[in-house]
C-alpha cells in the first residue's frame, strides 16, 4: 500500500486574538450527530492547523490536535480549563528541508520530494534524542498528549528490506518511550505494519482520505457549481480539481487496514476532505455509521470540521472601509449589527483598507455582508470575484448598494442601475407584492433618497419594486445565494442615524437569507445575571406637562416618580444649557435650578450630566458632519467645545445643584 502523504502536517493560517471564554454565552452552539453504532459515545476530535486563537470555538471539541509552533502555553491551558484534551503534532520521521539542524545531518536516510522534507533514521540515537526532547518540551508547554505523523516515511527510501524492518522496530521502541512521557495519550497516523506491536501504547489510529481526498493546486472557474449530492457509496461528485473522491480500490485497501485496528479494539479516526461545509455533516454521519470517529474538514485543516459534534456556524462577516468612516459610524455597523446579534449571529468586522481580504471560513461564518458602495476598484477585481466565489455556495450573502465586476454580475444574476436625477418622484409607485413592508416605516418613505434600482436575471424573486414612467425595476430580491438590495428599500435612517426598518429584519435574516433560528444569549449581563437599571436624561427638563396648571415636566418626574419610588436607584441628568442662567431659558433658571437641587438631594438619585449644549454629533471634526438641525442646542455665541460640554457641565452641577455630600457621578 502506498504510504500516507503526511499532508496534514503542513497547513498553517493566521487569525485574531482569542476572545474571553465567556463568549460561549454569546451564542456558540453544537450539533451532535446521530450515529446508529455504539461509537456515538466517542469524544469529538478536531485537527486544527491554523492559529488556535478562537479558543471558545475549539473548546467545543472534546479533543483537539494543534501545531505547537502555532500556539502558546496560555492557549493550551485555556483549552484544558474548558475541558478540552490537547494534543501536539509531532512528525516522527520527517522535518522540512529548510528546518534541518546540522546535528541531525548524520541521521538522514532520504527525502520526501512531495513535501520538500528530509527523512530520518528512527533508530539513530541523535534522532531519537531529538524526538524525546521535543516531546518533553510539548509536555512542559502543557500538552496532554501527542499525535505522531509520518510513521511510514521510511518506506519512501531505498533501504533494504532488513533495514526497513529495523526502522519498523525502531518505531515501536520510540512510540513506547513517547507513550511513557504522555501516560499513554498517543494518537498515530497510519503505521498499520506495526499496529499490533504498539496497540498497548496508543489510544487511536488516524487515517486520512479514506473516501474523499485533497491535493494542493489551482482551482478551476471560481463559480463552478457544487450541487451534486454526496454519498459514501458512489464516486459521482462534482467538485474542483483540489477535492476528489478516492477510487474504489483505494477505499477497499484503506478499509481493510482500518479493520485491523478495530480488531485490536482501537478507536479509528478518519479524516476526510470536502470543500463545502454543508457537505460534511452527511459524510460525518456516514463515517459514524461505519464505526469510525469522523473529522471532515477542508484541505488545509484550518477550518472547524465536523466530528461526532461540531460548531454551529453562527457568525457573520461584514466588510467596511475605515478611510470612509470609523467602524462605529459605518453603514454596516449602525444599521445591521443590532438585528443580526439579536437573532444570534454576532458580527466580525473586517477593514478592507488594512490587509488582503480575509480567508473564507465557511465552517465559522453563516453569512457575509457586502456593503461597499465606493469600492468599484476592489469589487471589480479578479481577487474579489474569487473571494465571493468561495462564499456564495456555502454561506448566505447580503449584498447592498455595492458595484461589482461584470463577471460577478453575470454569475450572481444582478446589477445596479442608476435612476435619472430628473425623475418625478410624485409619479413613482412602490410595489410590495408579498406585503412585507411597513414594519417600522413605509416603503414609499424611500422616495426622496432613492437613486438606483436593480436589474435581475431572474425577476421572480422580487421583494420590492419601483414603477416609474419608464418602467418597473426591483429594489430588493431574494437570490439563490442570499439577498441583494438597495439599502433604502430595507430600512431608512434619520439625521440622527436612528434606523427604521421597512422590512422586518427577522424576515430578512431567517426567511430570505436562510439563516436558521438559534437559541440566543439573554441580553442581560456577561455572567447571565439579570439586572435592572433606571436613568432619566435631562432632555425636556424645562418643558411643560399637559396636566392641570401645566407644571414643569421635571416637577412631575420629581413628585410622581422619584419621590413615589424611593427603592429604585435612579440616575438623573440635566442639560446645563437648558436650566442655567447662561442657557436657553435664563428667565426661568432660578425655578429650574431649584427643582434640580430637590431632585439631586434624594438619597436614591445618582447625579449625572447630560452635557452643556447637548451635541447632536460627537465628532472630532464637527464641521465635517452633516447636521441639518445644527450641531447642538441653539446657544448664543457658542462654538462646540467638548471640554466645556463634559467638564464644564460637571463643574456647574457640583457648584450650583449638588448637595454637599454628593458629586456628579455619570
Amino acid at each position: 500500500m502506498s504510504i500516507s502523504s503526511s499532508r496534514i502536517s503542513r497547513a498553517t493560517t493566521t487569525g485574531r486574538d482569542a476572545r474571553h471564554w465567556l463568549a460561549l454565552l454569546a451564542g456558540l452552539f453544537l450539533i451532535i450527530l446521530y450515529p446508529s453504532s455504539p461509537l456515538w459515545a466517542q469524544d469529538a476530535i478536531a485537527f486544527f492547523y491554523g492559529n488556535p486563537d478562537h479558543v471558545e470555538a475549539l473548546s467545543l471539541y472534546d479533543r483537539v490536535v494543534i501545531q505547537p509552533d502555532q500556539t502558546t502555553p496560555e492557549t493550551i491551558q485555556r483549552l484544558k480549563t474548558l475541558g478540552t484534551t490537547v494534543y501536539g503534532y509531532l512528525s516522527i520521521s520527517e522535518l522540512p528541508q529548510d528546518a534541518l539542524d546540522a546535528t541531525l545531518q548524520k541521521a538522514l536516510i532520504g527525502e520526501n520530494k512531495n513535501w520538500n522534507a528530509h527523512i530520518f533514521d528512527i533508530t539513530h540515537p541523535t534522532w531519537q534524542q531529538h524526538l524525546l526532547q521535543t516531546a518533553k518540551h510539548y509536555r512542559d508547554m502543557g500538552f496532554d498528549g501527542v499525535f505522531l505523523d509520518t510513521l511510514d516515511s521510511y518506506r519512501l527510501t531505498s533501504l533494504s528490506n532488513t533495514a526497513q524492518h529495523a526502522q519498523a522496530q525502531g518505531l515501536v521502541d520510540i512510540i513506547q518511550r513517547l507513550s511513557a512521557i504522555f501516560s499513554g495519550q498517543v494518537l498515530i497516523n497510519r503505521g498499520f505494519d506495526i499496529l499490533e506491536s504498539v496497540s498497548r501504547y496508543i489510544q487511536a489510529v488516524v487515517t486520512e482520505s479514506v473516501f474523499y481526498a485533497y491535493t494542493p493546486g489551482p482551482s478551476p472557474d471560481p463559480f463552478q457549481q457544487h450541487d451534486a449530492p454526496l454519498h459514501v457509496s458512489t464516486t459521482k461528485h462534482i467538485t474542483t480539481a483540489n477535492y476528489f473522491p478516492t477510487s474504489p480500490d483505494e477505499r477497499r485497501w484503506a478499509l481493510n487496514d482500518l479493520a485491523k485496528a478495530k480488531a485490536l479494539n482501537l478507536e479509528v479516526i478518519v479524516i476526510d476532505y470536502l470543500e463545502h461545509h454543508s457537505q460534511r455533516y452527511a459524510h460525518a454521519a456516514e463515517l459514524i455509521r461505519l464505526g469510525f470517529t469522523p473529522y471532515v474538514t477542508n484541505g488545509l485543516l484550518n477550518e472547524y470540521g465536523v466530528s461526532t459534534k461540531t460548531l454551529i456556524r453562527n457568525r457573520v462577516l461584514a466588510l467596511y472601509d475605515s478611510t470612509q468612516n470609523p467602524l462605529v459610524e459605518s453603514h454596516v455597523f449602525t444599521n445591521l449589527t443590532l438585528p443580526f446579534e439579536r437573532a444570534g449571529y454576532p458580527m466580525d468586522f473586517f477593514d478592507v483598507r488594512t490587509n488582503a481580504l480575509p480567508r473564507p471560513d465557511t465552517s465559522r461564518y453563516a453569512g457575509v455582508i457586502i456593503w461597499l458602495p465606493n469600492h468599484s476598484t476592489l469589487t471589480q477585481s479578479p481577487e474579489f470575484a474569487e473571494w465571493i466565489a468561495a462564499w456564495h455556495k456555502a454561506s448566505a450573502i447580503l449584498w447592498i448598494n455595492t458595484p461589482a465586476s461584470r463577471a460577478i454580475q453575470n454569475r450572481l444574476g444582478f446589477h445596479f442601475t442608476p435612476l435619472p436625477s430628473t425623475s418625478n418622484h410624485s409619479a413613482w409607485q412602490f410595489n410590495d407584492p408579498r406585503h412585507l413592508a411597513g414594519f417600522e416605516n413605509t416603503l414609499s418613505s424611500a422616495g426622496p433618497v432613492l437613486n438606483q434600482t436593480l436589474h435581475l436575471r431572474d425577476p421572480h424573486r422580487v421583494l420590492f419594486s419601483l414603477t416609474t414612467p419608464t418602467g418597473t425595476a426591483p429594489l430588493a430580491a431574494q437570490m439563490p445565494w442570499g439577498v441583494v438590495a438597495v439599502s433604502n428599500s430595507l430600512f431608512m435612517t434619520d439625521p440622527f442615524k436612528d434606523v427604521r426598518w421597512i422590512l422586518n429584519p427577522a424576515t430578512l435574516i431567517h426567511d430570505f437569507l436562510g439563516l436558521p433560528a438559534l437559541p440566543t444569549a439573554d441580553a442581560t449581563t456577561e455572567s447571565g445575571r439579570r439586572i435592572a437599571t433606571a436613568h432619566i436624561d435631562g432632555d425636556g427638563f424645562p418643558s411643560r406637562a399637559t396636566l392641570d396648571k401645566h407644571p414643569y415636566t421635571a416637577e412631575v418626574i420629581l413628585n410622581e416618580i422619584l419621590t413615589s419610588y424611593p427603592d429604585i436607584p435612579t440616575t438623573v441628568s440635566i442639560i446645563e444649557g437648558e436650566i442655567s442662567e447662561q442657557g436657553l431659558h435664563p428667565q426661568t433658571s432660578s425655578e429650574l435650578e431649584a427643582i434640580a437641587r430637590r431632585l439631586f438631594a434624594l438619597p436614591h438619585v445618582e447625579i449625572a450630566s447630560h452635557s452643556f449644549s447637548h451635541p447632536f454629533f460627537w465628532s472630532r471634526d464637527p464641521e465635517s458632519v452633516y447636521a441639518p438641525l445644527g450641531q447642538h442646542l441653539p446657544l448664543e455665541d457658542y462654538d462646540l467645545d467638548f471640554t466645556r460640554e463634559i467638564y464644564g457641565s460637571i463643574d456647574y452641577i457640583n457648584r450650583r445643584l449638588a448637595p454637599k455630600n454628593k458629586k456628579t457621578a455619570v
